[in-house]
C-alpha cells in the first residue's frame, strides 16, 4: 500500500500520520498514549503486546490501539522493519 495513500486515509479518519523505522530486536516497553493510536506494518515484523496477548501484524495490516491501553511495541525479526502510526487528533490539530 503507498504511503500517500495511507496519510490520507487516516487523515480522512481523523489522524496524523509518521513512518518509523526500527533495527532488529527493538522494544519499546511500557507504553501508554493518552488518545487513541493506529499502526501499520509497512515492510519487516511487527509485534504488539497487551496484557491480554501479543498481535503480530502482517504487512499491510492495521490495528487501533484504544486510549490509554497498556501495550509494548517490538521487531521480533531479523531484519529491520518500516511502519507508521498515528493518533487520533482532536479539533483538526495534531497530537
Amino acid at each position: 500500500m503507498k504511503i500517500d495513500i495511507i496519510r490520507q486515509n487516516w487523515s480522512l479518519r481523523g489522524y496524523n500520520f509518521f513512518l518509523w523505522h526500527d533495527p532488529i530486536a527493538k522494544k519499546w516497553p511500557g507504553i501508554i498514549h493518552p488518545i487513541d493510536e493506529i499502526v501499520m506494518l509497512l515492510e519487516g515484523d511487527l509485534i504488539l503486546g497487551f496484557p491480554t496477548g501479543p498481535i503480530c501484524l502482517k504487512k499491510g495490516q492495521e490495528l487501533t490501539v484504544k486510549a490509554n491501553r497498556l501495550h509494548t511495541v517490538w521487531n521480533p525479526g531479523s531484519m529491520p522493519n518500516k511502519w507508521c502510526y498515528g493518533y487520533k487528533m482532536t479539533n483538526g490539530e495534531n497530537q
